[in-house]
């Protein structure tokens, strides 16, 4: 029988462990800790040097190794004086070989001892990451126990001062990853020895993560010995508006950024997690549930860094207590860049924290939260915003809100108000994002008091309402300047450089007949810019004062250097206005000389010849019969004959030499769209004899879209309306005369009348038009970034949480928090007034495009039909030949398909109700955009456009990239009928209660005939719904450039036999829609309308789809 060997106790073996337990300081809270202030001052490298001395003297089985440690004290001299201490037993110098002093330490530390192994740099310890890594760490639980490895590994981490990639890595989140190793990251020399003396007496490994560039820092470290418990935060900084999170360094630039903020009344917390291993999250989930916001500041880079397991053990544990979603900022995601600037920007600086970062996603500090709402042109509410919130009186905010000609900066006491406006160019040359934008600064808010549907205010609203990182609003605004300088710019140069070739011209002695009436456009652009660019010079100069922009360098510099370029700019303008008139006072000159010239050249021979002829007609004559000069008298009245004529002939010569040479001013009908060929005048502001300046305006102009203003480009008195209200004209015809200052009237018609068609002829009809704007301008649509009724409510988790304890449903609160999110503050204010606050207004009252209209009262009976010939108008006429020349160069294709609409019209009278407070009403053409335009993610091909080429490409297929649904809306009688096709821009993108606002608007508008041209032009799929009038079925013309449009019918009741769960038949009454898509069948086949058509039905059979 085998004996089995006994097991001998290992007692022995593990009491050194429990021993060095045992060993453990009496670690103390931080209130009972030495003051953290005080007068002994000490660097960052001498705390180090103080601990592992300290320690060194207590327990000779601590030593010290690396490379230089000893000889060269310290490559950093942190170890200085410690080789003469301790002797080279206990300060060792070690070969390059890290992999090699590090497997010695961890088998020293196995065996009893204490060892401090420095490593040059934490990015050399990869090299040694299997002693490291795979036995350090693990060690106590592979032995069961028997072996623990209390040794200590430190060094420099992360960026040292333009080291590069390779010599300056963040290692903590790729090494605290490894269970059974703990991690310390001290801020300031006070914690650096607290916690390197904790480490020492600590049974487990320790990493020890330094920063090169906090070496020299100083600080008060207490002389008493004092150890710092792992796992204990420390409090830097005590505020109530956000938590700032961070260790190592970065808690200095969340300190620094602090001071800024305090500045400025906010107040943020500073939270120093000191250790990663262990992590101390009870401290910051108590911060936490005090400011209701964290940000991490971490210097490792993003992905799976320690800011990420910080922010997910927060949502978490405490969830219910965020009012914002918790958000982090890291180092760069990119290799460590050698560059001092680059390295400062790829680590999170304060300028970081404090402008991009801290004030815009957070922004919510100092005002409860940074906004973009969009408030009515005309809106009450708008004025009331300005006045309460910037301090203005009611009218100066009225006149803020009406008057937006000018772009300014107003600095106030509680923020800055910006108001600009973009340039109006010629129609081909306008740049789409240099348009009417306004915005507010308060602090950390930014609010547009007007917007128009332009790129530029959308794609700004989207960094703003973006999930990712938004930029401050005192940097969008800085780039919004920079933007429109910008743009402006090579306009300048091009009117500069065209008006040098001009004036060489001049000088040279060549005037060119095409050159005089090229000049009007330039000085007409000349003057636009300069009016636009000197106040928006001086904006900028207020800006570059504003305090918002104290905190970023970086976005400073960017507003001064701005502000430089448009100083730069407006003087250039200046000369080139100034230039302008001289060369067109000297081209008028000179042209007047070469006229006047020739004239006066053929008048010398006449003068000359003239008398020779009357002399020889006279010598000749007979006087009773005696020839004149034998006549006693006849010498004498020769000589008086002379006389008379020699004189006239002198008058005429001055005449001609001195005439006047001012020439008229004539005014052209303006091509104010792409598919403009004539405008009709349809109100003249002007008289004859009334004095106008350049930017007058001057009459109203109807187009084939839309009725705009046009306006004076120069300064002079109104000779003559060439045309009468209600005429018509092609573009580049004369409309009104200008007679310049000192000019007769009469002259100036003449003068015109002698030169117009010639200057006409040679301008031609594409010379740049006169800056018209829209008669009525778009008002903001008002855009609510909550969800609509049935979709999902976007509100913080400690908002639902308040709300939920006091009952209230938390789809009646209105959000003010970033994207509409309903923060803390909206359920506090809502139950503070009793009922929710901040509800958007409701819209202008407008019949429901469903309702039928009223029916026209008959005549009376007996009453002749009268016969008359209508003209048509400009918009006719554009549809009559849009129309005709669709259905002769598009194969028409049609599909016809019904839906069953009982779900929708359930849930349309559902939503309605829960809406009808808040003034929206939700109609079947409202679901229908929707389904249509969400149809197209599947069939990209009905959202297209037939591309005949050009030149050597042949013809193609352009899929677009959007989804803009154009409405045909059919204007009113009274207005002189028609049709026009309204845009939604991104149908897809926006809810059913934007697509309601946004069509009842451009109804709206349409019917006033005041659409811009942007509003009317761009869809990529049309709609033509006749339910309203009650129409069943009908087909329609497909609208170019799109590839397809939809016919809707109404919704009739007609019986359906369904078949209810046995099976059985059974006979109902439902509500039917019919729908036919008309296609280009040179783009859309039958099957590809069938399929397209199938799933609008589907969304529209289960309309709960659309409010997702």
């Amino acid at each position: 029988m085998t004996t089995l060997p006994t097991i001998e106790p290992i007692t022995d073996q593990i009491h050194p462990a429990i021993e060095d337990m045992l060993e453990m300081p009496e670690m103390l809270p931080n209130d009972q800790l030495p003051p953290f202030e005080g007068d002994r001052v000490i660097q960052y490298r001498e705390a180090l040097r103080e601990a592992m001395s300290e320690e060194m003297r207590r327990d000779k089985r601590v030593f010290l190794l690396g490379e230089e440690v000893a000889q060269y004290n310290g490559a950093y001299k942190v170890s200085q004086g410690m080789l003469d201490e301790f002797g080279p037993q206990r300060i060792i110098d070690t070969p390059i070989s890290e992999n090699g002093f590090a497997g010695m330490s961890i088998a020293a530390a196995m065996s009893g001892l204490r060892p401090i192994v420095e490593f040059m740099s934490w990015s050399f310890s990869f090299v040694a990451a299997d002693p490291i890594l795979n036995n350090a760490p693990k060690m106590l639980y592979m032995s069961g126990g028997q072996f623990g490895c209390p040794i200590v590994f430190r060094g420099n981490d992360g960026a040292g001062g333009q080291l590069a990639s390779t010599h300056s890595w963040c290692v903590e989140a790729l090494y605290a990853n490894v269970p059974g190793l703990k991690m310390a990251i001290p801020s300031n020399p006070y914690d650096t020895k607290g916690l390197l003396k904790t480490a020492i007496r600590d049974p487990d490994p320790v990493f020890f993560l330094e920063s090169e560039r906090m070496l020299g820092d100083k600080a008060h470290v207490p002389e008493e010995e004092y150890y710092i418990p792992f796992g204990q935060a420390r409090l830097a900084r005590e505020g109530d508006a956000v938590t700032l999170v961070s260790f190592g360094r970065p808690v200095n630039f969340c300190l620094e950024a602090a001071e800024r903020l305090s500045a400025e009344g906010i107040e943020v917390d500073v939270l120093d997690m000191r250790t990663i291993r262990p992590l101390d999250i009870d401290s910051i989930i108590e911060r936490v549930k005090i400011t209701n916001k964290i940000l991490v500041v971490d210097q490792s880079w993003p992905f799976a860094s320690i800011a990420s397991e910080v922010i997910t053990q927060i949502c978490e544990r405490c969830f219910d207590w965020l009012d914002s979603p918790p958000a982090r900022l890291n180092t760069a995601d990119v290799p460590t860049p050698y560059a001092k600037g680059l390295e400062y920007d790829y680590l999170p600086n304060p300028d970081r924290i404090v402008g991009n970062e801290l004030s815009d996603a957070y922004a919510p500090i100092a005002a409860g939260g940074w906004s973009w709402l969009h408030l009515s042109q005309t809106s009450q509410e708008a004025c009331d915003w300005i006045r309460n919130q910037a301090g203005i009186p009611e009218p100066e905010a009225q006149a803020l809100i009406a008057d937006h000609a000018r772009p300014r900066c107003v600095q106030t006491e509680t923020g800055l108000l910006f108001i600009g406006r973009g340039i109006n160019l010629d129609e081909g040359s306008l740049p789409e994002d240099m348009k009417s934008i306004r915005v507010w600064i308060e602090q950390n808010r930014i609010v547009t008091v007007v917007k128009r549907r332009m790129r530029s205010a959308e794609s700004i609203a989207e960094r703003f309402l973006s999930t990712e990182r938004p930029d401050s609003p005192a940097s969008v605004l800085v780039s919004l300047f920079s933007q429109m300088t910008q743009r402006i710019a090579p306009f300048v140069q091009e009117l500069g450089d065209r008006l040098d070739e001009i004036q060489f011209s001049v000088i040279d002695d060549r005037v060119e007949s095409a050159d005089l009436p090229e000049l009007s456009p330039i000085r007409l652009r000349t003057v636009s810019m300069h009016r636009y660019l000197v106040p928006l010079y001086d904006a900028a100069v207020s800006l570059c004062n504003a305090k918002q922009l104290t905190g970023s360098k970086r976005v400073l510099a960017q507003a001064t250097s701005t502000r430089d370029q448009l100083a730069r700019m407006v003087d250039e303008l200046s000369a080139i206005e100034a230039k302008a008139a001289v060369t067109r006072d000297e081209m008028v000159s000179k042209r007047s000389e070469q006229l006047n010239e020739r004239v006066y050249n053929l008048t010398v021979l006449a003068a000359i010849f003239l008398p020779l002829t009357v002399l020889t007609g006279l010598l000749g004559m007979n006087v009773g019969g005696i020839p004149l000069m034998e006549n006693q008298n006849g010498f004498l009245l020769m000589s008086i004959a002379l006389v008379v004529i020699m004189t006239f002939t002198i008058l005429l010569l001055r005449k001609l030499h001195d005439g006047d040479s001012k020439m008229a001013i004539n005014i052209t009908m303006p091509r104010l769209s792409d598919t403009m060929e004539q405008g009709t005048v349809v109100k003249w502001h002007v008289n004859a004899g009334d004095t106008v300046n350049s930017g007058d305006v001057i009459a109203d102009i109807e187009t084939d879209k839309a009725t705009m203003e046009l306006e004076s480009f120069d300064d002079g008195v109104v000779a003559s309306l060439a045309i009468g209200e209600g005429e018509k004209v092609n573009v580049g015809e004369t409309i009104v005369i200008l007679a310049e200052d000192g000019e007769s009237v009469d002259d100036a018609i003449a003068s015109v009348g002698s030169s117009a068609d010639a200057a006409q002829q040679e301008g031609g009809s594409d010379a740049p038009a006169p800056s018209a704007t829209a008669v009525a301008e778009p008002p903001a649509t008002p855009q609510s970034d909550t969800a609509d009724a049935g979709e999902r409510v976007f509100a913080s988790p400690l908002a639902r949480k308040i709300a939920q304890e006091h009952n209230i449903p938390i789809g009646s609160i209105s959000g003010s928090g970033p994207s509409g999110r309903i923060v803390k503050k909206d359920v506090e204010q809502m139950i503070q007034n009793g009922s929710a606050a901040g509800a958007p207004a409701a819209p202008i009252s407008m019949a429901s495009p469903s309702a039928a209209p009223m029916p026209a009262p008959l005549p009376a009976p007996g009453a002749a039909l009268e016969s008359r010939s209508v003209p048509l108008n400009s918009m006719r006429e554009t549809i009559a030949k849009r129309l005709v020349e669709s259905k002769t160069t598009i194969p028409h294709y049609q599909v016809t398909i019904s839906a069953r609409m009982d779900s929708l019209l359930a849930l349309r009278e559902e939503l309605n109700g829960q809406l009808s407070t808040q003034g929206v009403k939700l109609s079947v053409n409202d679901f229908l955009v929707r389904a249509c335009a969400i149809a197209m993610h599947q069939h990209p091909f009905v959202n297209s456009s037939w591309n005949p080429g050009s030149g050597k490409s042949g013809p193609s297929i352009d899929l677009h990239g959007h989804v803009n649904i154009g409405v045909a809306v059919s204007l009113p009688e009274e207005k002189g009928g028609g049709l026009v096709v309204a845009t939604i821009n991104n149908a897809d993108q926006i809810g059913l209660r934007q697509i309601s606002t946004e069509t009842k608007r451009l109804a709206s508008k349409a019917r006033e005939k005041g659409l811009s041209p942007q509003e009317l032009s761009g869809s990529t799929f049309t709609i033509s719904n006749l339910g309203m009038f009650g129409v069943d079925h009908f087909t329609a013309i497909v609208n170019p450039p799109n590839a397809a449009i939809l016919a809707v019918g109404r919704a009739i009741q007609k019986p359906f036999v369904e078949y209810d769960e046995s099976g059985e038949p059974e006979l109902v009454v439902g509500h039917e829609m019919s729908m036919t898509i008309s296609s280009d069948h040179r783009i859309i086949d039958g099957a590809m309308a069938a399929a397209y058509l199938n799933t609008v039905k589907e969304l529209l059979e289960s309309p709960a789809s659309l409010l997702v």
